[in-house]
């Protein structure tokens, strides 16, 4: 019976994790509230949660209590302040953090559980996302402005998901290579940065794509490849650069991204003060603990109550040199038991999160949960991700469900 009960939480958590994945990018409620697939995510956390809690044995890794002590960390920090000043944004901060942490670990679990169904669920409702995204993108762009948002609100949203899909997608692929589909979803990614004008986003995916030479997912033929074209574009370019220029430019999308990235540091929302930075100087009375997420007009830098357009930013200013450390020590965790390329990944999410507010958003813990759950799916075989299920069968039940 215990047997059958695992395996029916297993089931249910594939369910809600497919369903997520394939079905986050619809926001169909205002930025900042639960969407659709959330509620559907809480069925597959609640499962792991009962597999976790029915087990006679169980430890608590380290990760799993960094995170949870985050989460609770945070949950406490927010309803501190909204208890004096009562934002209900405070409230809705709360718990978006054990909601995110409790995330990861889900994912950790599934993988943990079955890596290789999991790895190939997972695999399957990322193309389904990305397809879902470029037909919408494309066909019906939902603009705004001359942004492109797609399925979501805002085209920051936009980016912010293809970002963390890239390193998804790679992460996924780190013992197995990348495949020719894998290579057309990275340009589709491009084309969504490009589209929705995401300044940040296109260098950060400049970034990916260049250090793919030195990833694991890519094969040798293919990074001799990549490095031959890269020689021999700059050597054409350096010879034919106002033709390159031109042919680029009149292509529209292209030249309005251009112009994005050409016209940085010129716009007021792109200095210190217009990215909210100046509110950890100003007010050094929350450096330690924190001053909760909500209740901006607190601060004079924040005439229009905006919160802090910066992740890593928003996570010292809101939970304090302690929220920081605990984040910190939870993606040294991650990094410390994956691959090594996962650290360059993480690398160019806190540089996109200098601008962008990302930490926040449930993408970047499905991200953490991801790279640490792939060390289950080498660490079984390490020369091979896929088993058989006698192999999976002779995994200890009580190894395989803790999470």
């Amino acid at each position: 019976s215990k047997n059958f009960k695992s395996n029916w939480l297993y089931k249910l958590g594939q369910f809600s994790l497919f369903f997520y994945i394939s079905f986050s990018i619809f926001y169909i409620f205002p930025s900042g509230n639960p969407q659709p697939a959330d509620f559907v995510m809480m069925i597959g956390i609640l499962a792991g949660l009962l597999s976790f809690f029915s087990q006679t044995k169980f430890k608590i890794t380290p990760l799993a209590f960094l995170a949870v002590s985050f989460g609770i960390y945070a949950f406490f920090i927010n309803m501190i302040h909204f208890a004096f000043l009562p934002d209900l944004f405070f409230a809705k901060s709360a718990l978006y953090y054990i909601y995110n942490a409790l995330m990861m670990l889900f994912v950790i679990w599934m993988f943990k559980t079955n890596p290789s169904k999991t790895w190939n669920l997972v695999y399957t409702a990322f193309i389904i996302s990305f397809l879902i995204e470029f037909l919408i993108a494309y066909f019906i762009p939902n603009m705004r402005g001359i942004k492109v948002t797609g399925t979501f609100i805002n085209p920051n949203q936009l980016a912010i998901w293809s970002l963390i899909s890239c390193c998804i997608l790679i992460t996924l692929r780190m013992k197995t290579k990348l495949k020719i589909f894998d290579f057309i979803m990275l340009l589709g990614f491009g084309f969504f940065f490009t589209v929705a004008l995401s300044k940040a986003g296109i260098i950060c995916f400049i970034l990916i794509i260049a250090s793919l030479i030195f990833s694991e997912s890519t094969t040798i033929n293919m990074k001799y490849w990549m490095s031959f074209v890269l020689i021999v574009f700059g050597v054409f370019a350096l010879n034919n650069l106002e033709y390159i220029s031109n042919t680029f430019l009149s292509v529209d999308e292209i030249a309005k991204a251009f112009g994005e990235i050409t016209s940085i540091g010129t716009q007021s929302d792109e200095s210190l003060e217009g990215r909210h930075y100046t509110r950890i100087y100003n007010n050094p009375e929350y450096i330690l603990l924190g001053a909760g997420e909500g209740g901006f007009e607190r601060f004079e830098d924040s005439a229009k109550n905006l919160e802090m357009h910066s992740g890593l930013g928003t996570i010292l200013f809101s939970y304090g040199i302690i929220g920081l450390c605990l984040f910190l020590a939870i993606l040294f965790q991650v990094i410390k038991r994956s691959n090594w390329y996962i650290a360059n990944l993480i690398l160019v999410l806190m540089i996109f999160g200098l601008v962008h507010q990302n930490i926040r958003i449930s993408h970047f813990w499905l991200f953490l949960g991801v790279a640490y759950g792939m060390r289950y799916v080498t660490e079984r075989n390490p020369r091979s991700w896929s088993f058989t299920p006698q192999e999976h069968s002779q995994i200890p039940q009580t190894e395989r469900q803790t999470p």
